[in-house]
């Protein structure tokens, strides 16, 4: 069973960073934590079972920029969606994995063709997800 602290600013505060990282459990909202990391950064982690009973985390954001209050109300608007039969996690990442035509030429272009580059050839497909980039859509553009 985790130790459950009650997690306050002046709590945080003295917390002091160890060799590895270390979590605190907050006694007021079940699922979740503070994360203290050995080079003193503090995230607030939201740890919760799917529907399927996978375990996963959730990120809720570093400590100075989100106080313990508002951690708690971001915990239990996350939980309340997770009750319902979402997965926030997995939105999450399924989000940041899809990559635009855009970005994905800009990308080649800066890192292998900067020398070559022609202006305006990425703008007219921009709009593009890599997933639905067909050589029909080239022909279009």
């Amino acid at each position: 069973m985790p130790r459950r602290s009650r997690i306050t600013r002046q709590f945080i505060e003295a917390l002091e960073p160890g060799p590895r990282d270390r979590y605190f459990w907050d006694d007021k909202v079940r699922c979740l934590q503070l994360k203290l990391t050995p080079t003193g950064r503090t995230v607030w982690v939201l740890q919760y079972r799917t529907v399927d009973r996978r375990q996963r985390k959730l990120t809720l954001g570093n400590y100075p920029e989100i106080l313990p209050e508002d951690a708690r109300k971001r915990a239990t608007a996350a939980l309340a969606e997770i009750s319902s039969g979402k997965d926030p996690a997995a939105e999450r990442k399924a989000a940041r994995s899809k990559v635009t035509f855009s970005t994905f030429a800009e990308r080649y272009l800066k890192d292998h063709a900067q020398k070559k580059r022609k202006k305006g050839a990425v703008t007219r497909i921009s709009g593009c997800s890599t997933g639905s980039f067909f050589r029909h859509s080239v022909a279009r553009a």
